[in-house]
Protein backbone atom coordinates (compact mmCIF):
# COMPACT_ATOMS: atom_id res chain seq x y z
CA UNK A 1 0.00 0.00 0.00
CA UNK A 2 2.90 2.33 0.82
CA UNK A 3 4.71 1.89 -2.59
CA UNK A 4 1.40 2.41 -4.65
CA UNK A 5 1.13 6.05 -2.16
CA UNK A 6 4.62 6.68 -3.38
CA UNK A 7 4.20 6.03 -7.00
CA UNK A 8 0.74 8.09 -7.05
CA UNK A 9 3.20 10.80 -5.38
CA UNK A 10 6.20 10.72 -7.94
CA UNK A 11 3.11 10.39 -10.49
CA UNK A 12 1.85 13.46 -9.58
CA UNK A 13 4.98 15.56 -8.68
CA UNK A 14 6.04 14.78 -12.05
CA UNK A 15 3.18 16.25 -13.89
CA UNK A 16 3.49 19.05 -12.06
CA UNK A 17 6.98 19.95 -13.06
CA UNK A 18 6.54 19.09 -16.58
CA UNK A 19 3.15 20.90 -16.62
CA UNK A 20 5.69 24.03 -15.28
CA UNK A 21 8.15 23.45 -17.65
CA UNK A 22 5.56 23.40 -20.99
CA UNK A 23 4.34 26.56 -19.14
CA UNK A 24 8.00 27.80 -18.78
CA UNK A 25 8.04 27.52 -22.42
CA UNK A 26 5.39 30.38 -23.14
CA UNK A 27 5.51 32.87 -20.39
CA UNK A 28 7.99 33.63 -17.41
CA UNK A 29 7.92 31.77 -14.27
CA UNK A 30 6.27 34.91 -12.76
CA UNK A 31 3.38 34.94 -15.06
CA UNK A 32 1.93 31.31 -14.20
CA UNK A 33 -0.11 30.94 -11.35
CA UNK A 34 0.05 28.22 -9.32
CA UNK A 35 -4.18 27.90 -10.17
CA UNK A 36 -2.69 27.98 -14.05
CA UNK A 37 -0.43 25.53 -13.19
CA UNK A 38 -2.42 22.68 -10.95
CA UNK A 39 -5.06 22.75 -14.43
CA UNK A 40 -2.65 22.59 -16.37
CA UNK A 41 -0.81 19.27 -13.93
CA UNK A 42 -5.02 18.54 -14.48
CA UNK A 43 -4.32 18.20 -9.82
CA UNK A 44 -5.68 20.19 -7.24
CA UNK A 45 -4.10 23.46 -5.47
CA UNK A 46 -3.78 21.17 -2.39
CA UNK A 47 -1.79 19.00 -4.08
CA UNK A 48 1.34 21.11 -5.26
CA UNK A 49 1.01 23.40 -1.61
CA UNK A 50 1.36 19.26 -0.32
CA UNK A 51 4.09 18.85 -1.98
CA UNK A 52 5.93 22.22 -2.68
CA UNK A 53 6.31 25.53 -0.99
CA UNK A 54 6.77 27.50 -4.59
CA UNK A 55 7.19 26.78 -8.13
CA UNK A 56 11.07 27.58 -7.84
CA UNK A 57 11.00 24.30 -5.44
CA UNK A 58 8.71 22.48 -7.78
CA UNK A 59 11.40 23.42 -10.84
CA UNK A 60 14.28 21.98 -8.66
CA UNK A 61 12.64 19.10 -8.17
CA UNK A 62 11.73 18.05 -11.55
CA UNK A 63 15.35 18.78 -12.63
CA UNK A 64 16.89 16.26 -9.93
CA UNK A 65 14.23 13.67 -11.11
CA UNK A 66 15.10 14.24 -14.52
CA UNK A 67 18.65 13.55 -13.81
CA UNK A 68 18.30 10.54 -11.73
CA UNK A 69 16.17 9.45 -14.81
CA UNK A 70 19.08 10.14 -17.04
CA UNK A 71 21.65 8.65 -14.90
CA UNK A 72 19.93 5.52 -14.38
CA UNK A 73 22.50 2.88 -12.47
CA UNK A 74 25.19 5.07 -12.83
CA UNK A 75 23.32 7.55 -9.98
CA UNK A 76 25.29 6.31 -7.32
CA UNK A 77 29.01 6.22 -9.82
CA UNK A 78 31.96 8.00 -7.60
CA UNK A 79 32.17 11.03 -9.67
CA UNK A 80 36.00 10.12 -9.94
CA UNK A 81 35.04 7.53 -12.56
CA UNK A 82 35.42 9.28 -15.73
CA UNK A 83 32.55 7.67 -17.71
CA UNK A 84 30.08 8.76 -14.86
CA UNK A 85 31.69 12.39 -15.47
CA UNK A 86 31.10 12.42 -18.94
CA UNK A 87 27.54 11.17 -18.45
CA UNK A 88 27.22 14.23 -16.27
CA UNK A 89 28.22 16.80 -18.78
CA UNK A 90 26.13 14.50 -21.32
CA UNK A 91 23.01 14.84 -19.02
CA UNK A 92 23.58 18.89 -19.45
CA UNK A 93 24.16 18.90 -23.30
CA UNK A 94 21.39 16.34 -23.50
CA UNK A 95 18.99 19.02 -21.73
CA UNK A 96 20.63 21.89 -23.11
CA UNK A 97 17.07 23.80 -24.27
CA UNK A 98 15.86 23.18 -20.51
CA UNK A 99 18.56 24.65 -19.51
CA UNK A 100 18.57 27.52 -21.27
CA UNK A 101 15.06 28.16 -20.91
CA UNK A 102 15.58 28.11 -17.17
CA UNK A 103 18.63 30.32 -17.38
CA UNK A 104 17.08 33.12 -19.64
CA UNK A 105 14.36 33.10 -16.59
CA UNK A 106 17.04 33.62 -14.03
CA UNK A 107 16.60 31.04 -12.59
CA UNK A 108 20.39 30.42 -11.82
CA UNK A 109 19.38 29.32 -8.37
CA UNK A 110 16.77 26.53 -9.05
CA UNK A 111 19.47 25.05 -11.48
CA UNK A 112 22.52 25.21 -8.22
CA UNK A 113 19.08 23.78 -5.42
CA UNK A 114 18.76 20.68 -7.82
CA UNK A 115 22.61 20.38 -8.93
CA UNK A 116 23.76 20.51 -4.93
CA UNK A 117 21.02 17.90 -4.07
CA UNK A 118 22.36 16.31 -6.85
CA UNK A 119 26.05 16.76 -6.58
CA UNK A 120 26.51 15.75 -2.52
CA UNK A 121 22.92 15.75 -0.33
CA UNK A 122 23.64 17.72 2.57
CA UNK A 123 21.92 15.61 4.74
CA UNK A 124 24.66 13.06 4.76
CA UNK A 125 27.78 15.69 5.72
CA UNK A 126 29.01 14.88 8.77
CA UNK A 127 30.71 18.14 9.77
CA UNK A 128 30.94 21.51 9.19
CA UNK A 129 34.32 21.20 6.81
CA UNK A 130 32.25 18.98 4.87
CA UNK A 131 29.21 21.28 4.23
CA UNK A 132 31.76 23.66 3.34
CA UNK A 133 33.76 21.82 0.97
CA UNK A 134 30.34 20.36 -0.83
CA UNK A 135 29.77 24.26 -1.60
CA UNK A 136 32.68 24.77 -2.70
CA UNK A 137 32.75 22.20 -4.92
CA UNK A 138 28.88 22.68 -5.96
CA UNK A 139 29.60 26.58 -6.71
CA UNK A 140 33.00 25.92 -8.73
CA UNK A 141 31.25 23.02 -10.86
CA UNK A 142 28.08 25.00 -11.17
CA UNK A 143 30.04 27.67 -12.60
CA UNK A 144 31.85 25.76 -15.21
CA UNK A 145 28.63 24.25 -16.04
CA UNK A 146 26.58 27.50 -16.52
CA UNK A 147 29.73 28.76 -18.53
CA UNK A 148 29.68 25.86 -20.94
CA UNK A 149 25.71 25.86 -21.15
CA UNK A 150 25.39 29.44 -22.20
CA UNK A 151 28.13 28.91 -24.55
CA UNK A 152 26.10 26.07 -26.29
CA UNK A 153 28.31 23.49 -24.93
CA UNK A 154 30.38 23.69 -27.44
CA UNK A 155 33.14 21.52 -25.47
CA UNK A 156 32.55 18.02 -25.78
CA UNK A 157 31.53 15.79 -22.81
CA UNK A 158 34.79 14.08 -22.57
CA UNK A 159 36.63 17.86 -22.18
CA UNK A 160 34.82 19.00 -19.86
CA UNK A 161 35.23 15.89 -17.66
CA UNK A 162 38.57 15.87 -18.21
CA UNK A 163 38.98 19.83 -17.45
CA UNK A 164 36.90 18.98 -13.86
CA UNK A 165 38.77 16.06 -12.87
CA UNK A 166 41.93 18.50 -13.36
CA UNK A 167 40.32 21.56 -11.60
CA UNK A 168 39.29 18.92 -8.07
CA UNK A 169 42.09 17.33 -8.04
CA UNK A 170 43.96 20.53 -8.42
CA UNK A 171 43.69 21.42 -4.70
CA UNK A 172 44.89 18.08 -3.92
CA UNK A 173 48.29 19.11 -5.31
CA UNK A 174 49.02 21.40 -2.87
Amino acid sequence: MRKKVLETTETLNKQMGDALIVLLKEKPLSKISIEELTKKADVGRATFFRHFDSKESLLSYRLVEMYKEYMGDSFDAPYSDIEHSVKFFDYYKDTLDLHLLILNNNLDSVIFEGFRKVLIPLEEQSGTADIYTTFFTAYGLFGVILKWIKSGCKESSEEMAELCRGLLSYNKLK
